[in-house]
């Protein structure tokens, strides 16, 4: 099943790599007609996350130690280097060719979330309906919700504030 209609021959491609920004730089040189869509996910659910492969990649060349006595303050504060320098990046360098998609306004909102999404890809023919059945909350949406905050500081909150998350 193809879920682009018409079908028609299209040289747009593209791949899922969490630290497509390290390289940013480099493969607009390449593709300077890139785009990126920087998919970003709460920060203290990330924290809660078991996948520590990009604190345990990435972490050492951000300041971020990933043998902290606390794992899940490493993992945030990894979250919030790479995601604040990945924003920033895009915005400076991309201008109108960057897009910031919050996973969770994508399983929330997917109608008017893929619509965005297709404008900025300038695929806006394609099949809304079809797109939205891929779409699938993860169960761990809020699971830091059930956990011990205690291990964030004040200054973790307005963090993950100033990257345009809030607890509830």
């Amino acid at each position: 099943m193809n879920i682009l209609e018409p079908q028609k021959k299209n040289t747009a491609w593209g791949w899922k790599v969490p630290a497509n920004f390290v390289i940013l730089e480099h493969l607009l040189e390449i593709y300077p007609d890139l785009k990126y869509i920087h998919v970003i996910r709460n920060g203290f659910d990330m924290a809660y996350s078991n996948n520590r492969n990009q604190l345990y990649n990435w972490g050492m060349y951000y300041g971020v130690d990933a043998k902290k006595e606390n794992v899940r303050k490493a993992a945030f504060d990894y979250w919030y280097v790479a995601n604040k320098k990945a924003i920033a990046q895009g915005v400076d360098l991309l201008k109108d060719n960057f897009m910031l998609l919050k996973l969770e306004d994508l399983c929330h909102n997917p109608n008017a979330n893929i619509s965005k999404l297709l404008r900025f890809i300038n695929c806006e023919d394609t099949n809304i309906l079809k797109l939205k059945k891929l779409i699938k909350s993860p169960t761990t949406f809020g699971r830091y919700k059930g956990e011990d905050l205690s291990v964030f500081e004040n200054d973790d909150y307005l963090k993950l504030h100033e990257i345009g998350y809030s607890i509830e």
